[in-house]
């Protein structure tokens, strides 16, 4: 599906109005998250049953807004990159999920930090859209993994954490990627290719602006 050549001077004509609605839904959206500024550490119980430790792992990594917000400026910069770009990198999300398991996680005592300092980074990255040979987005997508596990983790000895919340943590962050990846991807596929790629672009970048927000209250408060 494509635009019409005579939609487009009407969307410049909205342009003022959609800049004004946006910049509402902004605002909206940073105060949502002031009221959900995430702990300094995540508690896990320890529940021995698989299943619950599964549900509690995901839903440690739904219920923070930083690491949400993480995970949609990874998705947005895999497939602003490449619309189809999310298959050819996930491995390397996957690996440095799973390398963030193995770090001495009890070091990084304001996980917090990790995941916020992720999204400025790669929202940056996903708002500028350079050229990245496939190799430096593999790298990138590595060390997003690794501090998404952070930001999920930190604060925590080897071995406090039960299994099953392990799994739900991995399958979790895995997906939370995929789908950002997979909006902007289908979103390039059925619309307009150079307006799909200008609003995920300017997702990025409030994507940014919010964790910024967050970042600095987090060091107010620390």
């Amino acid at each position: 599906m494509i635009f019409p050549a005579d939609i487009i001077p009407h969307l410049l004509r909205m342009r003022p109005a959609i800049q004004r609605r946006s910049a509402a839904a902004l605002s909206a959206a940073i105060a949502l998250a002031l009221t959900a500024i995430p702990a300094a550490a995540h508690d896990f119980g320890r529940n021995s049953d698989l299943y619950a430790g599964f549900v509690e792992g995901g839903g440690v990594v739904l219920s923070d807004i930083a690491l949400l917000l993480a995970m949609a400026a990874a998705g947005c910069l895999a497939s602003i990159w490449d619309r189809e770009g999310m298959p050819k990198i996930w491995l390397a999300l996957a690996a440095g999920i799973l390398a963030g398991f193995v770090i001495p996680l009890a070091l990084f005592t304001l996980p917090a930090l990790a995941s916020l300092g992720a999204t400025i980074l790669l929202g940056l990255l996903a708002a500028a859209a350079p050229p990245l040979p496939l190799s430096a987005a593999r790298a990138i997508l590595f060390i997003a993994g690794l501090a998404l596990t952070v930001g999920t983790l930190g604060g925590h000895e080897a071995g406090s954490v039960p299994i099953g919340a392990y799994i739900g943590i991995f399958f979790t962050l895995n997906a939370g990627v995929a789908v950002a990846a997979a909006l902007v991807t289908l979103a390039r596929r059925h619309f307009n290719e150079r307006v799909t790629l200008i609003a995920a672009r300017a997702l990025s970048s409030w994507l940014v602006a919010i964790a910024v927000m967050l970042l600095a209250l987090e060091q107010f408060r620390f």
